[in-house]
């Protein structure tokens, strides 16, 4: 039997308006797991043609996506099909005409490292937006959006 490698991708969306002004955005994501594929798909088609859009599409799975915190998780065999699929992220600039800014965070060859990067990571982004907000907010509700990071894997 073959096995297949996969690679991992942790990715922060962000909205180009906050960006642009360097300001906090915990307005959760609207979009959902599929139009965000698909947005994923169409760039490496537009960018690598459908030879580079059918190479991806056999193993390429948004394997989980926080609304919140703006976080996905997607997985792509590893070979060359990775190689498209981040090649083509930083040029994906809107999805349902909302311009959106997609930032590579990690790439891991299992979802355990990739989920360790991301618990790291979200302790460090709380004490940021804690600093920036300064009162404006409910700091339990802050809290527990940004640290409840479900378990990677199989999802119901």
């Amino acid at each position: 039997m073959v096995r297949y490698k996969h690679r991992y991708f942790l990715v922060e969306i962000e909205r180009a308006k906050s960006v642009i002004s360097r300001k906090v955005d915990v307005i959760p994501l609207t979009h959902s797991e599929y139009e965000v594929a698909q947005a994923i798909k169409n760039m490496v088609g537009n960018l690598h043609g459908d030879f580079g859009r059918a190479t991806i599409s056999n193993g390429f799975k948004v394997k989980y996506m926080n609304d919140a915190t703006r976080i996905i998780l997607i997985r792509v065999r590893h070979g060359g099909p990775d190689k498209l699929v981040s090649s083509a992220l930083p040029f994906i600039n809107n999805i349902n005409k909302e311009g959106l800014i997609f930032r590579l965070l990690y790439t891991g060859a299992t979802m355990r490292h990739s989920f360790i990067f991301l618990e790291k990571r979200q302790k460090r982004r709380l004490v940021e937006i804690v600093g920036a907000l300064k009162g404006q907010c409910d700091n339990q509700q802050l809290n527990k959006a940004i640290l409840e990071v479900r378990k990677f894997g199989k999802t119901h």
